[in-house]
């Protein structure tokens, strides 16, 4: 086996089928650990500083494995500190994960932990913020503890609904309450006029409905916070270029629900695998009283029952409102290596692990923030010496 490191962009799009094909194999496919995704974040969501490779392992020209990295160096009073982390930001891309061929993941990760030990040193930390509990980088902890130190702690929930089943059923265990609140939305909406679900996949879910769901978006309490994808150019023009990728690799989905020619309610959701990813909502807010976002998650619900390729609906990320469809909880974990190195363990692995350990002790939580308090005056008053010498 032997890695080949990629920085540029056109040369990764050599393996952008495999590694995509790999990701659609997985146990816990997301397509936000796929070339589809990651490309069009390392091309918009760079921050000043940063610096991404892709580590491709191939066996006999065959790949693997791919291991997505975003770099930084920091200057600290105790030199200089190279930074690792999964590409990730809260408004774009979460939840990227190790990707690696089925049934040999152990193989995959052994491999690439011996290699980020023994031929990239200098580093001191390695973080992968959201991984799934389903993921096979979960699964294989205990055997890569020897080679590199780890913490592990579960740092959120997302929910999922499994969809291998009769919808009829999964209906009537829905809440009374809930049942009772769609019908009047949907008579309430049908006094108005009658109203039509669209979903548009493969080649008819075209890049251009992007405009219909930004326009939907606008329309919702998201416009009157400005937390919309127009109203951030930098969000806006990733989401431009990722909705034409996940296009032109037929994994795209849009799911409107229109009344008098006009959308009401929009999902943008992609298929990875035997999964329907709810990745993005909007609705009008005009007909709030009309409950549209769930009169349209309901079609999709039913439509993803109907599928015999769709296994689950996942919704990535929690919230209270989705707790009332029966969606199960998925947890995710902020995964932290250290290389075998004092420094590093020094610096890095026993802070965090001193954080994990007392974090829930008042007192010492107390002198902890203050002692870092004191640790950041002092660094703001060296690092522009650091920096000079660097």
């Amino acid at each position: 086996m032997e890695i080949k490191v990629v920085d540029k962009l056109e040369e990764l799009q050599e393996y952008a089928e495999a590694w995509d094909t790999l990701v659609q194999q997985s146990s816990h496919c997301l397509p936000m650990q796929s070339h589809a995704w990651l490309s069009c974040y390392f091309r918009h969501r760079m921050e000043p500083g940063e610096q991404w490779q892709c580590w491709l392992l191939f066996d006999a020209q065959q790949l693997i494995g791919v291991l997505p990295l975003v770099s930084l160096n920091r200057m600290s009073m105790l030199g200089k500190r190279k930074l690792l982390r999964l590409p990730e930001d809260e408004q774009t891309t979460i939840s990227v994960d190790i990707v690696s061929a089925p049934g040999r993941e152990q193989e995959v990760f052994k491999y690439l932990a011996g290699y980020l030990q023994q031929q990239h040193g200098g580093w001191r930390e390695l973080n992968m913020p959201r991984v799934p509990e389903n993921s096979a980088t979960i699964a294989a902890l205990p055997e890569l503890r020897g080679s590199l130190h780890c913490l592990c702690e579960q740092r959120s929930l997302g929910s999922y609904l499994p969809t291998d089943s009769d919808f009829a059923n999964y209906r009537a265990g829905l809440s009374p309450n809930l049942r009772s609140n769609l019908r009047k939305a949907a008579n309430r909406l049908a006094h108005i006029d009658e109203f039509e679900y669209e979903c548009l996949t493969g080649e008819h879910a075209s890049p251009k409905h992007l405009a219909r769901f930004l326009e939907v978006e606008s329309a919702s309490w998201k416009g009157d916070t400005g937390t919309t994808i127009v109203a951030n150019a930098d969000h806006n023009a990733f989401y431009h270029s990722l909705i034409q990728a996940l296009w032109q690799r037929g994994w795209l989905e849009w799911h409107f629900l229109t009344i008098k020619e006009r959308t009401i309610a929009a999902y943008l959701a992609i298929r990875c695998g035997t999964s329907l990813v709810l990745w993005k909502v909007g609705y009008d807010a005009t007909y709030a009283n009309c409950s549209p976002a769930a009169l349209l998650l309901e079609r999709i619900v039913a439509r993803a029952f109907e599928d015999p390729h769709c296994l689950e609906l996942n919704a990535i990320t929690h919230a209270a409102w989705l707790d009332r469809w029966n969606m199960l909880q998925r947890r995710y974990y902020h995964v932290i290596w250290y290389p075998n190195d004092t420094l590093a363990l020094l610096t890095g692995w026993a802070q965090w692990w001193l954080h994990y350990r007392f974090r829930n002790v008042p007192a010492l939580r107390s002198a902890v923030r203050g002692i870092r308090q004191q640790l950041s005056h002092m660094r703001k008053r060296v690092e522009p010496f650091l920096n000079k010498d660097a």
